[in-house]
Order: structure tokens, then sequence, then C-alpha cells
């Protein structure tokens, strides 16, 4: 109850400012492939991913939007991912912005699909060269058991051009909840607005490791007034994107 009262006090207070002006704060097009380290599927994922921010004083929109596919010689064919996603947010100050999210996933495989419905709260804290964010999710989809998401990423500032990230997510169901771990670092060029990173991800439950690990890389292009703020992770339920770092 208290997360639907946030979000919905969130989604009044933009409605109110709507007579200002709303800004194009910038864009992140990014594309990105994960490859499975020692899985006997030996399969490789590819994808391409868009996030969009607007402003209007204190409050924000920000749009999410992506396409991901896989192959290999353990995955079946025509095997798709589409999302998008919008959060609604306000910043407490300059260090911190709240707000809430809504998603939608359609995965789908040999011809079949289906639908995945995330909405939640997060919450990003700025600690000078240190930026953190939280997030809570539901999922409603029958054919899957998966009920909540919660998610913690930090993000540290070694240089202007260098940065470290470490990550948490935690699919909770009903039997033993699953863990993705993520470390890696970005670097982004000095002369242009890109930038390239690469992550390393495993997964374990109940206590014992869940697949092989996987290797993601990725490149990012920003354009816009603000392209250099950063933006919510998506938090959209990529199940194509799970299967991948825990079969």
């Amino acid at each position: 109850m208290k997360k639907i009262a946030l979000i919905s006090a969130l989604l009044i207070s933009a409605g109110a400012s709507a007579n200002a002006q709303i800004a194009f704060s910038g864009m992140d097009i990014s594309a990105n492939t994960l490859v499975q380290l020692s899985s006997p599927a030996n399969a490789v994922g590819y994808g391409l991913n868009g996030q969009a921010a607007f402003s209007n004083g204190v409050f924000g929109v920000q749009a999410d939007f992506g396409a991901e596919t896989a192959s290999g010689s353990g995955m079946p064919p025509n095997i798709v991912n589409y999302d998008a996603g919008l959060h609604v947010f306000g910043s407490l100050s300059d260090q911190i912005k709240i707000g809430g999210f809504a998603s939608y996933n359609r995965f789908t495989i040999f011809g079949s699909y289906i639908n995945f419905n995330t909405y939640g709260a997060e919450i990003m804290a700025s600690f000078g060269k240190l930026d953190t964010e939280v997030s809570f999710a539901s999922v409603t989809s029958n054919p899957v058991d998966v009920k909540n998401i919660l998610t913690a990423n930090a993000y540290y500032q070694i240089s202007t051009t260098f940065e470290a990230n470490i990550g948490w997510s935690q699919y909770q169901s009903i039997g033993s909840p699953l863990n993705i771990y993520t470390i890696g670092a970005d670097y982004k060029f000095s002369n242009l607005p890109m930038s390239v990173g690469l992550s390393y991800n495993t997964a374990s439950s109940g206590g014992s490791a869940v697949g092989g690990g996987t290797i993601a890389a990725n490149v990012s292009y920003s354009f816009g007034p603000q392209s250099d703020g950063r933006k919510f992770g998506k938090r959209n339920f990529n199940y194509l994107d799970l299967v991948l770092k825990a079969m």
C-alpha cells in the first residue's frame, strides 16, 4: 500500500506541474552482447536499448525501450524479447531522487509469447564520486514463477573516463530466491560522447552456483544537454537475459 501511495503521489505531483515546460535532458542508446562462459547451451545474447530523460523543475520522467535476441546450440530459434518502461521521479535534493516505475515485456519463443508487467519504487543517491540506487518491483505473469525483484547497484567514478560498478538482483518466488551478482567497469572517451563497458555476471540459489557465469560487453552513445547525468537502471523483467545468466 505504501508503494502504491508513493507512486500515486509522484504522478499527481507531476501532473500538477504539467503547465511548466518539460525539457529534454538526455538520451542513451546502447548495443550489448552477453556470452555464456561454461554452459551446455553455448548461447550468445544480443540487445539494443535506449533511455530518454525529461525534466520539469524538480520532477522528471524517463522512458526505456529495448529488444534482445539470442542464438546458440542450446537455444531455440526465433527467441526474442521486447520491452518498454516509464519512470516518474522527484528530486528531494541534488543528491537524492525517488520515484516509481512501470514496464512491459513481451517474450516470444516458438511463435508464442509471454507478457510480463513490472511495477515498483526506486531511489538513487549520490555521495560525491559514488552513486547508488535501490529498487523493489512486483512482477505479474502466470507462466513464470517470479513475484518480486530486489536490486541494488553502486557506481564509483575512479577518474573522468573510468568507472567501476557492482550490482545485485534477487528474484523472489515460491522456491529459493535466485541471486544475480555483477561486477564491471566502463570507459568513457574524453573526446567522444561514447563509452564502452565490460562486466562479469554470476548466479546462485540456495547457496549453490547456478549456470557457469557470463561476460557482457556494451557500447553506448549519449547526447543531450545533461547527457552526463545518471539515469535510473532499466527495471523490466527481462526473461531472456535471466535465462542466459542462470541456465
